[in-house]
């Protein structure tokens, strides 16, 4: 049981798995591209969170769980980054599992790093622009 996340450029998608079945999907009109675009791009960022948080409190309850399923780039750019981090001894990232209490921390320095550095956190170049 949980919920599947897919954030893609324009709009993310959640989706209730319960008992190995999809129950629900919702979409939201937030994803990278159009996030970065409006926000990063223009400088606003600090309008971000005014904007994100009524959208976010569409979400029903039964989709608040402790089991979020990444599925898209920008979710496995950030996993992959973590699983370096911690010296993760397998390179397959299918069924990799964190504590976002845990990995909080490093997930937020990759956030407030610049483009130039994001390197430095194991994100490949062609997703700068999706993770800023």
């Amino acid at each position: 049981d949980g919920t599947t996340l897919d954030i893609g450029g324009g709009s993310s998608e959640l989706c209730l798995i319960k008992n190995n079945r999809i129950i629900s999907c919702i979409s939201l009109d937030i994803g990278t591209v159009r996030l970065k675009e409006l926000f990063y791009d223009t400088g606003k960022m600090d309008s971000l969170e005014e904007f994100i948080k009524p959208i976010l409190e569409q979400i029903p309850k039964e989709f608040c769980n402790q089991n979020l399923i990444a599925i898209g780039g920008s979710l496995r750019a950030i996993s992959n980054s973590i699983m370096q981090k911690n010296s993760y001894p397998l390179k397959n990232l299918h069924d990799f599992r964190y504590m976002l209490d845990e990995e909080k921390g490093h997930i937020l320095k990759i956030f407030n790093s610049n483009l130039d550095s994001l390197i430095n956190f194991g994100i490949k170049k062609d997703r700068f622009d999706t993770i800023k």
